[in-house]
């Protein structure tokens, strides 16, 4: 299981988030005092969460330009492949 989602804990409560690739990496991420520059870090965790349409996670007015960027990624990559991200 840890391959295959990371446990994320927001403020919300917790949300099981399919990972895009399967990696042992970030079983769990306490996101509820996140930054920009942290998700920064985490882009491939935050683009997970976009897929899954848990987008609410990433509403921070600080991190609109960043969850843009992002969503616009996912987009051009599935448009690309013509298929879903990680499945």
């Amino acid at each position: 299981m840890t391959m295959h989602f990371t446990l994320v804990r927001a403020a919300d409560g917790f949300h099981l988030v399919p990972k895009i690739a399967a990696k042992i990496e970030n079983p769990y991420v306490d996101v509820r005092n996140f930054t920009l520059t942290n998700w920064q870090q985490k882009q491939s965790l935050a683009i997970s969460i976009l897929k899954a349409n848990k987008g609410h996670l990433l509403q921070d007015q600080k991190l609109i330009g960043f969850k843009q960027s992002s969503q616009q990624f996912l987009d051009q990559f599935t448009s690309f492949t013509g298929s879903k991200l990680g499945g």
